[in-house]
């Protein structure tokens, strides 16, 4: 079905290819997880799948790709749309309508497709992601998951030979990221698509997937196999050392010294080479470390419900506080009012007289320019708060705002440019970085100010895993240093791993607010705002059902320290 040979791509205006002597095959039926760090090209190949590359991203393209029989760079790009279905990874950029239905059809109605013909595929696709009830809705009053399911619809309306999908659950709760995966279960199973899959977290997949195609920081093809192979060649050592996301079933398989033999591809697997490990064990007790004295109340919110314009009420009846110095996440479902409370708390919607204050200070009655100064928000999307035509200005906008005097702002500037490793790209255009950098900058901008309270929404999306763990490393070290911390996220992981409280969204209520810990007892309460428990968590679910006795752990660095303990006979 596609056949790539010797590709090399590198856009206009850059000196280094991104993509550097490709070749591949993949066969019809086939479900390829295409994985890498930042930067080393998994976008651009699929892009150059579909025709964008070369026919409307100019650069120097050399090589051949042929789909379906067609060679791409002789072929017109709407041709090459009725057999690559592309979802990008930023679901806005691909965007051309006004309405849910109308961005369904789009690409029907460009091929003219007869009236009735779309309005079947339209309503089929909607229904596939969970979306029927959205015909009729205004794209921008979708949320960010919203918006990528209408994406994924999109594609799926066109009922393509090949599904290129870029990240497709990035923007996704992790019930509704679980949906999709089944869905695209299903459709492989139905043998009528080949997939190419760019994703970070490629667990759900690794049972069904035929090949783990890996491409390093340079651009080459470092491995290429199915994921066993590709596990038994590198280990989880050396796919840390590239710099992508290990799957958490390998992670797990190796701290709990169950990962000899083949390689097991699900949690179920290790769990019943765990029991078997288990087996005649004393029983385990792992002390849980003593939570720290919460402060007094540095946010607290009483009553807080807010209505959009358009009648949504996104907030009902809010109460929680948040202690000075917590690291505190939010988590909910895609629409369940997350993003909502966090520009409220930031200013950025109003909020009734008495319903939410700011160190004491009702937040109704300060100014905009003295919430920004204490409370910093990083936006879920950076392109959205960038104001500068370059990094450094970007950085020093918020001092010089606030009147600080140049040798002030440059000596700062300096400092996040080299702590942020952005100090190369400091005369760059904020919308000419990475992704990766985009959202390091985003950061920076915020920190800058010192802000009391710095809330984050989805802060590592995208990131690999090298630039994601130093961000977190920087969220900490300023959480050490008084700063509080306000986490919005679907990576369940990232909450067990680093979270102190957790508040629990759903339906604009908060169903639960507590330490993060207590909250990975409660299976009713995430069952109840339909998440799902992170890996470590679910495979200490299911020894429990065996072993009642065994604890909950949160990370794989608590199952590593466990197994180091275990008394077995």
């Amino acid at each position: 079905m596609i056949r790539v040979r010797d590709l090399t791509f590198a856009y206009e205006g850059a000196g280094t290819p991104v993509l550097r002597g490709v070749s591949l095959d993949v066969a019809s039926g086939e479900l390829v997880l295409l994985i890498g760090p930042a930067g080393c090209g998994k976008s651009t190949l699929l892009l150059c799948l579909n025709g964008l590359i070369p026919h409307r991203i100019p650069g120097q393209y050399r090589g051949r790709v042929v789909v379906a029989g067609r060679d791409v760079a002789t072929s017109d790009v709407a041709h090459m749309a009725e057999r690559v279905g592309l979802v990008f990874q930023d679901p806005e950029a691909q965007f051309v309508m006004l309405y849910v239905e109308d961005e369904v059809a789009f690409g029907l109605e460009n091929l003219r497709y007869p009236r009735e013909v779309m309005w079947q595929r339209v309503r089929r696709s909607l229904d596939q992601v969970g979306l029927s009830h959205k015909l009729g809705a205004r794209l921008d009053r979708l949320s960010g998951g919203e918006k990528q399911k209408v994406a994924l619809a999109s594609v799926l309306a066109m009922e393509p030979n090949v599904l290129a999908l870029d990240a497709p659950t990035a923007n996704l709760d992790p019930r509704s990221a679980a949906e999709f995966w089944e869905l695209v279960r299903q459709l492989k199973a139905g043998g009528q698509h080949t997939f190419v899959v760019v994703e970070q977290r490629v667990d759900a997949l690794l049972d069904v997937a035929d090949r783990l195609v890996l491409l390093g920081r340079d651009g080459r093809v470092v491995a290429d196999g199915p994921p066993v192979q590709v596990a038994a060649k590198l280990g989880v050592a050396g796919l840390a050392e590239l710099g992508v996301w290990v799957p958490h079933v390998w992670e797990l398989a190796e701290a709990t010294g169950v990962s000899g033999g083949s390689t097991p591809l699900t949690l179920g697997e290790v769990s019943r080479r765990l029991a078997e490990r288990l087996n005649g064990c004393a029983p385990v007790a792992v002390p849980a470390p003593p939570a720290p004295a919460p402060g007094p109340p540095l946010l607290r919110v009483q009553g807080l419900s807010f209505r959009y314009p358009d009648g949504t009420l996104a907030l009902r009846d809010v109460t929680l506080e948040v202690a000075e110095g917590d690291f505190c996440a939010v988590v909910g479902q895609n629409g369940a009012g997350k993003t909502t409370l966090a520009r409220c708390l930031t200013g950025l919607l109003p909020v009734p007289p008495g319903t939410v204050f700011l160190e004491g200070q009702d937040l109704a009655g300060l100014a905009l320019r003295e919430i920004v100064g204490r409370v910093g928000y990083v936006f879920q999307n950076p392109e959205h708060q960038f104001v500068a035509d370059t990094v450094f200005d970007e950085l020093a906008y918020g001092l010089r705002a606030r009147g600080a005097d140049e040798a002030t702002v440059r000596a700062r500037v300096r400092e996040l440019l080299e702590r942020f490793g952005l100090r190369e790209r400091a005369a760059a255009h904020p919308f000419e970085l990475s992704r990766s950098e985009k959202r390091l900058l985003s950061v920076a901008a915020m920190l800058i100010v010192e802000p009391r309270v710095l809330i984050l929404d989805e802060p590592t999306l995208g990131l690999d895993r090298p630039t994601a763990q130093a961000l977190m490393e920087h969220l900490r070290a300023l959480n050490r240093a008084g700063t509080t911390v306000v986490l919005i996220t679907h990576d369940m992981a990232l909450v067990a791993e680093h979270a102190r409280t957790a508040v629990v969204m759903a339906d604009g209520r908060v169903r639960f607010h507590g330490p993060v810990r207590d909250l990975f007892a409660r299976p009713d309460v995430l069952e109840a705002a339909a998440l799902t428990p992170p890996p470590a968590v679910a495979l200490s679910w299911q020894v429990q059902e065996r072993r009642p006795d065994f604890p909950v752990l949160l990370s794989v660095a608590e199952w590593r320290a466990l197994a180091s303990q275990l008394a077995c006979r």
